[in-house]
């Protein structure tokens, strides 16, 4: 009796399944380049300490935090904005408890006299909390270029943000930076998502609220970041098919209003002390204004012809 053969048709290899697909190989390019980006800035994170020269501005961040620590949230200090000292004061209560259930401190009164006579726990504090914003901005650029440009474009630029030196330099250094380049990318990371289309109404535009709110907590890091809502507010009046232009205007007037109140909630006093901030802008005017002691010549010349290659690499 004759059985019926059946033929097997064998797919070209390309279109065989493979593994690819699976979660690990997906994501394991990424979690080596963020492994990379973290390594490097974590590599000898307490650097120069216990000498406090190494970057004299740590020096303001540390004095601030110690100082909110003792309660007192107003800010003697307007140069900046009050958010990163805030963030870095909240990472310091899990060393004193800690330190406390060790018996290094005895009280939060010891533990501030400790912080006065040896700052180094609190420079390491703010330095850890900025590294940790560097690595993280390298993830949230992979999101952003993944989005449009593709997986390839994504990898690539995040490899190269993992190793820019300047990034790499100031994720080291307990100050304001990295922590506001972290923040100005979330909101370009929901800018780019309300500006990718998709159904009109709530959800939509949350995406771009959600933007406004971060480019409000940039601005509470460091104030000149507020010109991160400009390619927010740029895609709110120029959508296509979108709603109407009463809409749209509506929508970009809510931009800065929901700047103001992440702004607010995360550096009051910059508003409520306004005749200090006003001052503190104008000695950081007369500041700049006379330079840093050497004239390298025009600024702008001197960035593109030099510091821009070395801050970031020829890549």
């Amino acid at each position: 009796m004759k059985t019926r053969s059946r033929s097997v048709i064998i797919p070209p290899r390309h279109l065989q399944p493979s593994n690819y697909n699976s979660p690990v190989r997906r994501h394991a390019p990424i979690v080596i380049i963020l492994a990379i980006a973290a390594l490097a800035r974590y590599w000898a994170i307490d650097f120069c300490l216990p000498s406090l020269g190494c970057r004299p501005d740590e020096e303001a961040v540390a004095a601030v935090s110690t100082h909110f620590f003792t309660r007192d949230l107003k800010p003697t200090f307007f140069d900046w904005p009050s958010l990163f000292m805030y963030v870095v004061t909240l990472g310091m209560v899990p060393l004193f408890k800690i330190g406390r259930w060790i018996g290094w401190y005895r009280s939060e009164a010891h533990y501030l006299q400790m912080m006065v006579l040896d700052p180094t726990p609190v420079y390491l504090t703010a330095r850890i909390l900025s590294a940790a914003a560097g690595t993280a901005s390298v993830w949230v650029l992979h999101r952003i270029a993944r989005r449009l440009y593709g997986e390839t474009a994504a990898l690539v630029a995040a490899l190269f943000l993992a190793l820019a030196f300047l990034h790499v330099r100031d994720a080291h250094f307990g100050v304001t930076d990295v922590t506001a380049t972290f923040f100005i990318l979330v909101s370009l990371t929901f800018t780019v998502r309300f500006s990718g289309g998709g159904p009109e109404g709530l959800r939509s535009w949350g995406l771009g609220l959600l933007a406004a709110f971060f480019a409000g907590l940039a601005t509470s890091t460091k104030y000149n970041a507020a010109i991160v809502a400009a390619p927010l507010l740029c895609v709110v009046m120029t959508r296509r098919n979108g709603p109407t232009l009463a809409t749209r205007t509506g929508q970009a007037a809510l931009v800065p209003i929901v700047m103001f109140l992440a702004f607010f909630m995360t550096s009051p006093f910059a508003v409520i002390e306004y005749p200090q901030l006003m001052k503190a802008f104008g000695e950081i005017s007369s500041h700049l204004t006379e330079g840093h002691r050497v004239n390298l010549g025009r600024g702008w010349v001197v960035h593109l012809t030099s510091t821009l290659r070395y801050g970031l690499g020829i890549p």
